[in-house]
């Protein structure tokens, strides 16, 4: 029965090609029927295998990487979509839910429990033997994470009331977490890992690239590691500003390199068709937009031997000048996801180093949480996340409470 509805992208090149090419002149297209998203009637998940929940979604983040699919930003020559065996993406990564009902074969879960979401294919799922990367505790760069499987597994799911998922992809949320810092646990783990890929050290000076809510949870897990680490913050918009300052980190308005010369002691040069470099720099940076423009100042921008972590997702081919990771011995690092971490002699998971953060509390979520919404008020939400400059938004969830 038709029961309840559903946000999903359908992995149609055709509409999305038009999607792409029309969106500058008329932006609500994405809403027309020449889109590949759809808000539409599905039938009430069922338990199909043993170890599948029933749950019921209580909050939903709306993630910049929707808002790429939704607005068809992605090139389909990227790496990444050779890999993708799905023809449908449901929407909705950012995810607390409480279990309605478990399979017979579901183990250290019940009904009641709140948990989190970790989505994407594993070797447990789908029943093989564990690859190097699910042996070292990092499920979203598992080897066979786009193999065949007779158990569907879909991306994403937040944008619906309902769901159902492999009891083995939950984290349970700990009794003392509250509903708003548990919805926020997946983006916070990105900045948590991006920043364990590479951790800031006493006294340096850190530049992260971006002021979205990844950049303000790297800006949080940065100075929850290194409290005395100088974070300065790229930002557009004064909002932004404000909350970097609330946070501890330095707002940072100006792309400009005399002002990153001075900030951070370096030399300054200029060439010929507006070329400029720096020597000296940031000892790292996060880079959180992960463009063109951005990663070619990102590694720029950073001294001899500095770190630069590619935090942001972009769908796109690049044509970058990357001879400082050369010339300047410039570590360019990848990051993705969230798992198992490595610190300090600590060996624990990303959401449990989340809830330490919380715990602390440095994270103020009626601070980042600026807009609650229900499903039926989606397209006013992604204006919302449109207009930045006007509304101010950080993280807006769908609520699914009464």
């Amino acid at each position: 029965m038709l029961d309840m509805k559903a946000g999903f992208v359908e992995r149609n090149f055709f509409k999305a090609g038009l999607v792409k090419a029309l969106n500058t002149i008329w932006p609500g297209v994405i809403f027309s029927r020449l889109s590949p998203f759809n808000v539409a009637e599905m039938d009430q998940p069922e338990i199909e295998f043993d170890t599948e929940v029933l749950v019921d979604h209580i909050y939903s983040g709306i993630c910049g990487s929707d808002i790429s699919l939704l607005n068809s930003r992605a090139d389909p020559r990227v790496a990444p979509a050779a890999l993708s065996r799905y023809n449908r993406i449901y929407l909705g990564h950012e995810i607390l839910a409480r279990i309605t009902k478990v399979g017979p074969a579901v183990e250290g879960f019940e009904v009641g429990d709140r948990v989190t979401v970790m989505h994407g294919q594993t070797c447990a799922l789908i029943g093989r033997e564990e690859c190097h990367s699910c042996q070292s505790g990092l499920p979203y760069l598992c080897k066979n994470t786009s193999q065949k499987s007779s158990q569907h597994l879909d991306t994403g799911g937040g944008w619906a009331p309902h769901w159902k998922y492999d009891y083995r992809q939950l984290m349970k949320i700990p009794d003392d977490i509250s509903d708003e810092h548990a919805v926020m646990t997946e983006p916070l783990g990105v900045g948590i890992h991006a920043v364990l890929r590479r951790p800031p050290k006493a006294g340096e000076k850190v530049l992260v690239y971006g002021a979205g809510f990844i950049g303000m949870a790297t800006l949080i897990a940065a100075k929850y590691f290194a409290p005395d680490a100088e974070v300065y913050v790229l930002t557009r918009y004064d909002f932004q500003a404000e909350m970097v300052e609330a946070n501890g980190g330095i707002p940072l308005r100006e792309q400009d390199y005399t002002k990153i010369a001075e900030l951070t002691d370096a030399y300054h040069f200029k060439g010929l068709l507006s070329n400029e470099m720096l020597l000296g720099g940031f000892d790292v940076v996060y880079d959180c937009v992960s463009t063109d423009d951005t990663i070619k100042n990102s590694v720029r921008w950073s001294r001899a031997r500095g770190t630069v972590v590619l935090v942001g997702v972009h769908l796109y081919l690049s044509s970058i000048d990357l001879t400082p990771v050369w010339y300047q011995e410039v570590d360019l690092i990848g990051s993705y996801g969230r798992g198992r971490e490595e610190f300090d002699d600590r060996v624990m998971d990303t959401d449990e180093i989340a809830f330490e953060i919380y715990r602390s509390g440095m994270v103020d979520p009626s601070q980042l949480i600026t807009h609650k919404m229900r499903l039926s008020e989606y397209r006013e939400a992604i204006n919302v996340l449109a207009n930045k400059k006007k509304s101010k938004a950080m993280k807006v969830v769908f609520d699914y409470t009464d």
